[in-house]
């Protein structure tokens, strides 16, 4: 495996200096070489990322000079691939930090336990092959649309008619049960909120009683009967996929 360059961003020396030799231990014990940059400060982060690509980020939430989601943001916004990972004692503000679709959150009062997964999480990630995941639909005709199940947001069902919602306002209309779409798409991260819908958790901004706000700001609802059900699926998605439960 290639040199992982790392990123460790909080204005606290001494929990930066803990991050930084704790992140690149764990590394070491699984042979993984880490070149590692320590930024006391936001700014100083990103004067660094104008000249340096990094792969992994580990970002405290609390910080006087800029809020650690905020830095987040501008990080997601400005591109590239690099993983963010939050560094927080606050668990309040975890729902806070999904818009941006962190890799992890590592809570500093269950430090280690939580860096180890979060860092073996992305070494197995990285090892494993970069290939898109596709599925397979029919539509009325009996064509095979072929739709890459990462850039499907939610599938809408009208009696025995579903629309697929796609990325860039795509809509395509497929032919179906929802409770034989539901089988097949459970294990892509995708959850029944209601009798009519099916959700890429991947999208999900927000999850309240009545309803799943996406990324795009689109709200779907979650039928009375489905919300615990649904509630236990999404938070076994983001237990998985970048976010630490206890």
């Amino acid at each position: 495996m290639k040199t992982v360059h790392v990123a460790v961003c909080d204005d606290e020396k001494k929990a930066l200096s803990i991050i930084s030799a704790s992140v690149e231990a764990v590394f070491s014990e699984e042979g993984v070489e880490t070149e590692i940059a320590t930024c006391s400060s936001p700014m100083q982060l990103l004067e660094h990322m104008n000249h340096t690509d990094y792969d992994l980020i580990f970002l405290d939430i609390c910080m006087s000079e800029m809020d650690g989601i905020e830095l987040g943001r501008k990080i997601t916004a400005a591109g590239g691939s690099s993983s963010i990972v939050f560094v927080s004692s606050r668990m309040d503000r975890m729902y806070d930090t999904f818009a941006i679709q962190p890799f992890g959150f590592v809570r500093k009062g269950n430090f280690m336990d939580d860096i180890n997964e979060v860092i073996h999480r992305y070494i197995e990630q990285e090892k494993k092959p970069k290939e898109a995941q596709t599925v397979h639909f029919r539509d009325r005709q009996g064509e095979i649309i072929t739709v890459n199940i990462d850039k499907l947001r939610y599938i809408e069902c009208y009696k025995n008619v579903q629309e697929i919602h796609i990325c860039g306002n795509e809509i395509k209309k497929i032919y179906s049960r929802m409770e034989i779409l539901e089988e097949t798409l459970k294990k892509y991260g995708f959850i029944r909120t209601h009798k009519g819908y099916l959700v890429n958790c991947k999208y999900i901004k927000r999850f309240d009683s009545k309803k799943v706000t996406l990324l795009t700001g689109e709200e779907l609802p979650i039928g009375r009967s489905r919300y615990h059900e649904a509630m236990d699926g999404y938070m076994s998605y983001i237990g998985t996929h970048g976010i630490l439960l206890g």
